[in-house]
């Protein structure tokens, strides 16, 4: 893993950002907290994924921690691992979950764009290119729906959570062709198609879009 200085700022510019657009709507410190634990999280679950998926290739556990000498991070574990601080963060501080998570969806595209992004920059895999262009593409769907989505009539009770949702099922669904298309492992495919899903179930539940007029 290459820790360029474009990540650094990508990092900087994300932590501030949610700062400057949440705080009116949550308690400062709790998302000065959530900012870094979620970067935490990210790096840890990035990290623990990879060394579990190359299992037997390590001498000892202590070289999972050590980047320099043994780099490799897998970021699907990382998702999975601050969607877990989410849950749990919502849970403890009383935050509405799809509210927060609707909230912060926009960044965290953003975030990934420029992390996968600059990966490629170092390393021009055409896979990272197009994992990066996805996210950015993610961002891109975030900030045209805000706002829109309580105009869609099919998606009935306009509550938020709809950003996350409808993301979640047109990216996860794009890294799910990529993956097919690049030959990565089944666990990768199976963990888009899940997360897929769980965003199509949540759009369908939240949205009671199955409720007639």
């Amino acid at each position: 893993m290459i820790l360029g200085i474009v990540k650094v700022m990508g990092t900087i510019f994300f932590l501030y950002l949610l700062w400057r657009n949440l705080r009116e709507s949550y308690d400062e410190k709790k998302l000065v907290v959530f900012g870094w634990a979620s970067l935490l999280a990210f790096v840890v679950g990035s990290r623990l994924a990879y060394g579990l998926l190359n299992w037997g290739k390590w001498e000892t556990v202590s070289q999972w921690f050590n980047l320099t000498a043994k780099p490799g991070m897998i970021y699907e574990g990382g998702i999975a691992a601050v969607l877990l601080l989410i849950w749990w963060m919502s849970r403890i501080n009383n935050w509405k979950i799809w509210s927060f998570i609707e909230d912060i969806t926009a960044l965290f595209y953003g975030l990934m764009a420029i992390i996968v992004l600059d990966e490629w920059w170092w390393n021009k895999d055409i896979k990272l290119l197009a994992v990066g262009l996805t996210m950015l593409f993610g961002w891109a769907l975030a900030i045209f729906f805000k706002g829109k989505y309580r105009s869609y009539l099919w998606y009935r009770s306009g509550k938020k959570g709809f950003i996350f949702g409808m993301d979640g099922v047109i990216i996860f669904l794009l890294l799910t062709a990529e993956a097919i298309l690049f030959k990565e492992g089944l666990g990768v495919i199976v963990f888009y198609l899940i997360m897929s899903l769980i965003s199509g179930v949540q759009l369908v539940i939240l949205g009671e879009i199955w409720k007639r007029n």
